[in-house]
């Protein structure tokens, strides 16, 4: 297997389309190679990478007659999309089997911000209701 460079005269004759094709390739080759080994810096490398690709449909032959623009959106929208697996929410956490959370609708003090999004309030927060009746009005 061999890998083959134009020499930098024709590179150069062939005017800002061929020395784009290979700054945009080169450019979507080190995005990649950063996300995959400094997984921290996908969200940069991912948009990026997008970018890299869109601008490759002007600056470089219709972006590999569109087919490595479009490879190059879906590569790096992955790569933005890409983190580290999660682990899964076990019943033994209290979690009600359904997925409907502890909580039932319209429990709570509706619109506080005490409550997580799964109704279950952070430890030491204390449960803010609202007095009906304003009894507790002085």
């Amino acid at each position: 297997m061999s890998l083959t460079f134009a020499p930098t005269a024709v590179v150069v004759s062939a005017g800002f389309g061929g020395i784009y094709g290979y700054l945009l390739g080169g450019g979507l080759i080190l995005f990649g190679l950063c996300a995959w080994f400094a997984p921290r810096t996908r969200h940069l490398a991912g948009f990026l990478g997008v970018l890299f690709a869109v601008a490759s449909l002007v600056a470089s032959n219709l972006g590999g007659f569109l087919v490595g623009m479009l490879l190059g959106v879906l590569g790096g929208s992955m790569t933005f999309g890409w983190g580290p697996k999660r682990d899964r929410v076990s019943d033994s956490d209290g979690a009600d089997p359904n997925g409907a959370g502890s909580g039932t609708a319209g429990s709570g003090a509706a619109g506080s911000g005490a409550a997580g999004s799964d109704g279950v309030e952070p430890e030491g927060a204390e449960a803010v209701t609202a007095d009906p009746a304003g009894a507790g009005a002085a």
